[in-house]
């Protein structure tokens, strides 16, 4: 959803130059309309998203922006909106060919660093956001986890949870489609488990699963 917030705000400054530059700009409306009808919210289509269109547009808005800046650069009042519309444009085109565009894609990631850093505060902060925001989310304690397949330790964190791994995982994906919104499973701290040598073929096991749906992410 922050690429959609960065999209508006761009869109946002784009309109202020168009004001101040009046027809210079009419031929960008068409780009303008194409940019703000793509949806760039994580709203899964076909397993990801493409943000193709979105970045050829944002690079032809930032070398129209761009010219105009530079040919009156003299003339403050015409210049800044320009250069104020290609920061913003340029800033949406690293995100989108960015990290954050690539976990919106591929839905899975592995935080990493040295103990006593926050990561866990990180993840249990990033979970009540999510859930305050109507996005379903799931936080599971690695230490929990023993040397038996990542379903019956996931089940029992559960409260021992009486389903199989397939119907509790299409129940979460239903859930995220009806809100919207792509469901999280966090795991924190995979090397404190009992039994860390398991992961090695439990997670692709794990990742298998949830990249059957494009609404679950892990």
């Amino acid at each position: 959803e922050s690429l959609t917030v960065q999209r508006d705000d761009a869109l946002h400054a784009c309109e202020e130059a168009q004001r101040a530059w009046g027809t210079d700009w009419t031929d960008v409306r068409s780009d303008l309309n194409r940019l703000q009808a793509i949806p760039l919210a994580a709203r899964p289509q076909d397993g990801k998203i493409e943000f193709g269109d979105a970045i050829q547009i944002v690079e032809r808005l930032c070398d129209r922006s761009i010219r105009i800046a530079t040919a009156h650069r003299k003339v403050s009042s015409l210049s800044r909106p320009a250069e104020r519309a290609d920061q913003s444009l340029r800033a949406l085109k690293a995100s989108l060919t960015g990290r954050r565009a690539e976990l919106a894609t591929f839905g899975s990631f592995a935080l990493i660093g040295p103990a006593g850093q926050g990561k866990t505060h990180a993840l249990l902060h990033a979970a009540k956001a999510l859930l305050d925001s109507g996005t379903p989310s799931l936080v599971l304690a690695g230490q929990r986890f023993g040397d038996r397949q990542w379903w019956p330790e996931t089940a029992g964190q559960l409260g021992d949870l009486q389903s199989t791994s397939t119907l509790f995982l299409g129940a979460l994906s239903s859930m995220a489609e009806a809100a919207g919104r792509r469901a999280v499973i966090m795991i924190d701290a995979l090397n404190e488990s009992r039994a860390p040598s398991s992961w090695a073929h439990e997670l692709p096991s794990l990742l298998s699963q949830i990249n059957c749906t494009p609404w679950l992410s892990l």
